[in-house]
C-alpha cells in the first residue's frame, strides 16, 4: 500500500511537472502573440498619424496659397491705386515743381 501511495505521489509530481512546463509554454506563447499584436498597433496607429499630418500639412499648404494669392491681389490693388493717383496729381506736381524753379 504504501508502494501505490508512493507511485501516486511519484505520479501527481510528474503530472504536475508536465502541466507547469505546459503552462510555462502557453505564457511564453502568449508573451510573444502580445508583443507582436503591440508592435502591430504601433504600426497601425504610426501609419494613421502619418496620414493625418499630411493631410493637415496639405490643408496648411493650400490655406498658405490661398492666403498668398490674395495677400498679393491686395497688394496689386494698392499698387495700382498708388499709381493712378501719381498720374493724377503728376501735373500738378511737375507745374509746383517748375514754379519753384522759376521764382
Amino acid at each position: 500500500m504504501a508502494k501505490d501511495m508512493l507511485d501516486a505521489v511519484c505520479a501527481a509530481e510528474e503530472e504536475a511537472a508536465k502541466r507547469e512546463e505546459k503552462a510555462t509554454e502557453q505564457a511564453a506563447q502568449a508573451l510573444e502573440k502580445a508583443k507582436q499584436d503591440a508592435a502591430a498597433l504601433i504600426e497601425e496607429r504610426k501609419n494613421a498619424a502619418e496620414q493625418k499630418s499630411k493631410q493637415e500639412i496639405d490643408k496648411a499648404k493650400e490655406a498658405f496659397e490661398k492666403n498668398s494669392l490674395d495677400a498679393k491681389a491686395e497688394a496689386q490693388k494698392q499698387c495700382d491705386e498708388i499709381s493712378a493717383l501719381a498720374d493724377k496729381n503728376r501735373d500738378a506736381v511737375i507745374e509746383q515743381a517748375a514754379e519753384l524753379l522759376v521764382q
